[in-house]
């Protein structure tokens, strides 16, 4: 028997196209398939997981725009196969004349969205709450449309729940200002705006105002209520997600461990450190229960647990944390990093300089 590997995709128009030439490449080279069809990139790890196959590929572009797309490659429990550990071997297998592969293998489609809402369900405890959802014409949409049926007392808003390839109202990362130029209008009509991305890997916070709520004030909620749980565990961020993070981590009681920027090296300090919680400034929340993988649904159970107890504004919740200074995201072409960094080494002469 081959090894068993997860086949999913996303929305976009190629996925399909791609999906089934990598599942006859799996079969071929002795793969036992598990397709399962259109889902979001969450869903994908969680049945990895669930299912301890020893592989999986999404086909997704992510939050690039509608004409890209690519695959997510992952081994056994879930672990990012990246260029660190993994690529270089796979190089050498392509470029190798023969076949790769054991005998034939075969594949076989299941739907294991039941499931993955029951487990997403099981975890959730809202009181009343006005919510505005944007999904971004993802595959989320279909999640979020059959999970929140079993909450009654929330009041939903969706938009563009209806999965489509084309991004029909706007493109498919909402860390760009006109993603949320749509959910911002309708945000000051509910007590919080939640906008994901395509495959729903990252998710995005607003106030009552209609205002970004910046990722690493929002790991610094979730980390907080995920201590009063577990207290003394560790909590794993990004540098851009700020010192707010580490503070309100060894406030609490737990320990902070800093990683770089990325999935795969954030998911492989959480498993280091058998972290309960991880987060990075672009809106990826990792949790321990899903396989140190990222989870944006349960970041949004989390965040509307956080407000249902707070019993005030989302605004008024973020407030103490809102205390450091940032520039947010700035993206430019550099070809020389040694000057750039001599630049800014001058411009911050007197500042302590992390190096990660």
């Amino acid at each position: 028997v081959g090894p068993r590997v997860i086949l999913g995709w996303d929305v976009r128009l190629s996925s399909p196209e791609i999906s089934a030439a990598a599942k006859r490449g799996l079969v071929e080279a002795g793969a036992e398939v598990i397709d399962t069809g259109l889902v979001t990139t969450p869903m994908h790890y969680w049945v990895l997981g669930m299912t301890k196959a020893d592989g999986g590929v999404m086909i997704t572009a992510s939050h690039n725009p509608g004409d890209y797309n690519g695959m997510k490659l992952s081994g056994r429990q879930v672990e990012p196969l990246a260029e660190e550990n993994a690529f270089p071997e796979i190089r050498t297998l392509m470029q190798k004349p023969e076949p790769v592969g054991l005998e034939q293998g075969r594949a076989e489609t299941k739907d294991y969205l039941e499931d993955y809402l029951a487990f997403l369900a099981a975890r959730f405890s809202p009181g009343p709450l006005t919510i505005v959802v944007d999904a971004s014409s993802g595959a989320v949409g279909v999640v979020l449309s059959e999970f929140f049926k079993r909450f009654p007392q929330l009041t939903i808003s969706p938009l563009n729940f209806a999965p489509d390839g084309t991004f029909p109202q706007h493109g498919p990362n909402p860390l760009r200002d006109e993603a949320i130029v749509q959910i911002a209008a309708l945000a000051p009509h509910a007590d919080l705006g939640v906008i994901f991305d395509a495959d729903a890997d990252r998710v995005l916070f607003l106030d009552e105002q209609g205002r970004r709520v910046h990722s690493g004030i929002v790991a610094a909620l979730i980390a907080e209520r995920m201590l009063a749980k577990y207290p003394g565990e560790t909590i794993v961020s990004n540098i851009p997600s700020g010192r707010i993070v580490r503070e309100t981590v060894e406030r609490a009681g737990g320990r902070h461990h800093l990683a770089h920027t990325g999935h795969p090296f954030v998911q492989r300090a959480m498993r280091q450190n058998n972290a309960v919680f991880g987060a990075e400034h672009s809106g990826h929340f990792y949790f321990r229960e899903t396989f140190f993988a990222e989870n944006a649904i349960l970041a949004m159970c989390a965040v509307v647990e956080i407000i249902c107890a707070a019993k005030k504004p989302f605004s008024e919740i973020v407030k103490p944390f809102q205390k450091y200074a940032r520039s947010g995201e700035m993206d430019f072409p550099f070809g020389d990093w040694p000057k750039l960094e001599q630049i800014i080494r001058d411009a911050f002469a007197g500042a302590e300089v992390n190096e990660i």
